[in-house]
């Protein structure tokens, strides 16, 4: 593996601190990750850098975590289980699911990072943190030279704090975060109970719906009305927005017509990235 060397992280850090990598690798496929294992010296795991403060000059190596991919991995009677690379960015990973029609993640919108990054913090926001949302993540441990799984109890999550943080894993680079997989309920309620989130409905007259259905039929039904009092429809199958492309909505809290959720189609694209 080649690494680039002397690289500037000014353009990776939010701050714009100046700061340079002796060695620097961007991470996009898991191929990428594990040959990384083979480079004896200190490493650095490096997300979008929103919650970075470079003091200096990092005598290292430098793994910039880009691995890009968002599905619907798997539902059950209960809820929806998406999962999503590291290096997706959070907002826009957010307010795709929404627009495909999962909601649950919505309160955490416009929160800077990526998604490998999110449980590190356990990130938080109107009245929701990322724990109640989440279900399990795979990490590459350099040390064991294997993949593992750490589900929401071994996170050990408590406020804006995981296990991760707990141990410094983030810090001296033991372990790498591919994927991340969120549950999401199909019975969703919205959480209002913020205060300047109530306020904000309140002024706009919004009312917000107390439980919303999200069913996903097996047979060519997706037209039918929705089971709760809203009775919108669904544009047929035909119509879905392709995970590639999809929009993100632009008002808040999201539109009530996505009570019958469309399949999210992965045409072209192979989980995890190749390589």
């Amino acid at each position: 593996m080649t690494c680039e060397q002397n690289v500037d992280l000014t353009p990776f850090n939010t701050l714009a601190l100046p700061g340079k990598a002796s060695r620097y690798q961007k991470i996009a496929t898991l191929g990428q990750l594990t040959a990384t294992s083979l480079v004896q010296e200190k490493r650095f795991i490096l997300g979008g850098g929103s919650n970075l403060v470079l003091t200096g000059d990092f005598d290292g190596l430098v793994l910039h975590m880009a691995i890009p991919g968002k599905r619907l991995l798997k539902e059950d009677s209960a809820a929806f289980y998406i999962e999503a690379g590291a290096g997706e960015n959070w907002h826009d990973f957010v307010q795709w699911t929404v627009q495909q029609g999962w909601p649950g993640l919505e309160n955490l919108s416009l929160i800077p990072g990526t998604v490998g990054a999110a449980p590190i913090q356990n990130i938080g926001a109107y009245g929701l943190e990322l724990a109640e949302r989440f279900h399990s993540l795979t990490a590459w441990d350099f040390e064991k030279q294997a993949f593992l799984t750490v589900d929401r109890a071994g996170c050990r999550f408590a406020y804006r704090d995981s296990l991760f943080k707990q141990e410094g894993w983030h810090l001296n680079g033991r372990l790498a975060i591919s994927s991340v997989i969120f549950r999401l309920p199909k019975i969703w309620v919205a959480n209002s109970g913020y205060a300047d989130v109530a306020t904000e409905l309140a002024a706009r007259k919004i009312a917000t719906p107390t439980a919303l259905e999200i069913a996903q039929p097996s047979s060519p039904s997706v037209g039918a009305s929705c089971p709760t009092r809203h009775k919108h429809r669904m544009p047929a199958a035909s119509s879905t927005i392709p995970w590639s492309t999809a929009r993100s909505p632009s008002t808040w809290p999201p539109p009530t017509r996505n009570c019958r959720a469309t399949r999210s189609r992965m045409a072209g694209s192979s989980w995890p990235p190749a390589g």
